[in-house]
């Protein structure tokens, strides 16, 4: 009959299967003989994976080397006010313990506080707009010094971002009654504008012009066609001079104002536009032949 055993792991009788033998299976072996340590950072116990192992965790190491071996410092976190441990490269004007709370604080009406001096309040702005309103701004801009402020915003060079810097500033941006009323005092009008003479006039905007303060219904001066969605009327002006003037302008359809302007010699079709005004029979049979042009 075989002798029986105790486990010393589990206090269990089991029958041993070799001389020595101490555990009744593997399990029990390594539940008895491994130890857990307990780490010194956040207090729970663990396995060590190697010898000299001491916290839990790679995050639990480097808070305890930071503390034990390295000059840092505790800081409140901003959010919550739980002291955290900072190295002096880390530390910033707003401090946290975690990514979450980071996110909270960024979220939270406290970031747009008045109170961080992000902002002005109203009565700062008030007192402000007081103050300016009794200084001479004949003494603090002198003759000299608006000289020198002009000829550097002529010498300016506008780039695509200062531009577009400057349209994003002026969003929003509304005239006083004053300002409006001394644009309209100190304006050009008519013919005098220079936006409506020489190269600074644009084509577009002439015709935009003359649509716009042309009165009566759309019906075309030659063929007395009515504006419709096969047939468009547009702004034709007489002798192409472009004068601010109603009277030089008259309605006409695009086939009408085409030929319009080709038989008073405003055109001179070349390339693909002779074709055009060939195949549309816009251009007398004579110049067809003197062109070498044929009708498709």
């Amino acid at each position: 009959m075989e002798s029986m055993s105790t486990c010393r792991g589990c206090k269990t009788d089991f029958i041993p299967k070799r001389t020595g033998q101490q555990y009744h299976d593997r399990r029990c072996f390594v539940k008895a003989t491994i130890r857990l340590r307990l780490c010194p950072e956040c207090g729970k116990e663990f396995k060590r994976k190697f010898t000299n192992q001491v916290c839990c965790s790679p995050r639990c190491a480097n808070a305890y080397r930071a503390k034990n071996q390295t000059k840092g410092s505790l800081v409140p976190c901003s959010f919550c006010g739980k002291n955290v441990y900072k190295m002096k490269s880390k530390l910033t004007k707003y401090n946290f313990c975690n990514k979450e709370h980071t996110i909270a604080y960024l979220r939270s009406p406290i970031n747009t506080s008045m109170s961080k001096g992000w902002h002005h309040t109203k009565e700062a702005r008030e007192k402000i707009r007081v103050a300016n309103l009794k200084k001479d701004y004949n003494v603090i801009f002198t003759k000299d010094t608006r000289r020198r402020l002009a000829e550097g915003a002529r010498k300016k060079i506008w780039t695509d971002e200062s531009k577009e810097k400057m349209r994003l500033l002026r969003i929003g941006e509304k005239h006083t009654e004053e300002e409006i009323q001394k644009i309209k005092d100190h304006a050009l009008y008519g013919w005098k504008n220079s936006s409506w003479k020489g190269r600074w006039a644009k084509y577009v905007a002439k015709h935009i012009w003359a649509e716009k303060h042309m009165k009566g219904p759309k019906i075309c001066f030659d063929c007395r066609t009515i504006e419709s969605k096969e047939r468009k009327i547009q702004a034709s002006n007489k002798d192409h001079k472009y004068y601010k003037r109603l009277d030089d302008w008259e309605w006409r359809c695009v086939p009408c104002h085409r030929k319009y302007d080709f038989e008073h010699g405003l055109v001179h079709p070349e390339g693909k536009a002779e074709r055009f005004y060939a195949k549309a029979q816009l251009i007398p049979s004579e110049i067809l032949g003197n062109n070498k042009i044929t009708i498709t």
